[in-house]
C-alpha cells in the first residue's frame, strides 16, 4: 500500500521493503543500508538544476528514543556513537 501510495503522489518519497524482510535489525545498520543505497547506488539525487548531490540521511527521534540510549544495555556502545556522529543534528528547545 505504501509503495503504490507514493509512487502515485510523490516524485521525491520513496519506499523500500528491505527492512520488512530483515529479522531484526539495529537502527545504525537501517540507516547505514538507506544511505549506501541512496548516496551510493542511486548516486544521490538530481537538483532542480539537473545537479546530483548525496543527501545526508538523518534519525528524527524524540526525547523518549534519545533518552533510552543512556539506559544501560539498550543501545551498544558504537551504535550510540556512530548514530550520533552520523545521522543526528540536536536542536534545543527553550
Amino acid at each position: 500500500m505504501c509503495t503504490l501510495a507514493s509512487e502515485n503522489t510523490s516524485s521525491w518519497l520513496m519506499v523500500d521493503p528491505w527492512e520488512a524482510f530483515q529479522s531484526y535489525q539495529r537502527t545504525a545498520i537501517v540507516l547505514d543500508h538507506f544511505d549506501h543505497i541512496i548516496n551510493t547506488v542511486q548516486g544521490g539525487v538530481q537538483t532542480v538544476d539537473g545537479e546530483q548531490r548525496d543527501v545526508r540521511v538523518m534519525l528524527l527521534a524524540g526525547s523518549d528514543l534519545i533518552g533510552t540510549m543512556s539506559e544501560p544495555g539498550v543501545w551498544s556502545y558504537t551504535d550510540v556513537c556512530g548514530l550520533t556522529r552520523k545521522y543526528t543534528k540536536l536542536i534545543g528547545f527553550i
